[in-house]
């Protein structure tokens, strides 16, 4: 069980993570492209003709604010426009180039060892799923705080701030919902692990019958 220590470092660095998302704009995004470009012109010319800048720094914001690392740029640009670039909104994007960073992903969490990670019950995803409107999440108040105090005490009772997985069409529906209180627990979907990786459950978070 984590101490009053542990949570408040883990906050912190949450904190430190939203703030440096809100650090990469248009410009910033040009010099990573500037950067990129005497490695790989054709890929960072196409990009700029299919990605807004706008567009592609609200993508990248999403990624940074959820503590994505963007330094393998050539992934991330070459799963946008794998999955149609401008084409589709920056939600729809992020939830690309995050599929295409599993491996970076199951590194950031599980370094070279299983996934330990709280596993979303069924019913609460199905409850989730049927909340989704676009991006936003229109569910009873009190059941989303009976969720969020759940997923909250499973959390509290590991040493460090763990993995919640729950199905993609979900995911980033219950980060939002999470973020507010538990901006320490990262929110993965099954489809973003590599096959390879092993996953060991803490435990199965379910909503009162």
């Amino acid at each position: 069980m984590r101490g009053p220590l542990d949570r408040a470092l883990a906050a912190a660095a949450a904190a430190l993570i939203r703030n440096a998302s809100q650090l990469v704009g248009v410009q910033e995004v040009q010099a990573l492209l500037d950067g990129l470009e005497p490695g790989a012109p054709a890929l960072v010319r196409e990009a700029s003709r299919q990605l807004p800048p706008a567009l592609l720094a609200e993508v990248l914001r999403r990624l940074v604010e959820e503590g994505v690392s963007i330094r393998p740029l050539r992934t991330i640009l070459e799963a946008l426009l794998e999955a149609g670039g401008a084409g589709r909104g920056p939600a729809a994007l992020a939830e690309a180039a995050r599929r295409a960073l599993r491996r970076h992903l199951a590194h950031a969490h599980a370094g070279e060892g299983p996934l330990a990670a709280l596993l979303l019950d069924p019913a609460a995803e199905q409850m989730l799923r049927e909340g989704l409107a676009g991006d936003a999440l229109a569910i009873d108040p009190r059941v989303a705080a009976e969720l969020v105090e759940r997923i909250g005490a499973e959390a509290e009772a590991q040493a460090a701030p763990p993995v919640v997985l729950t199905s993609a069409d979900v995911r980033r529906a219950l980060r939002t919902l999470l973020a507010p209180r538990l901006p320490a627990v990262a929110v993965l979907a099954y489809d973003e692990l590599p096959p390879e990786l092993t996953v060991r459950p803490l435990g199965r978070v379910a909503l009162a019958a």
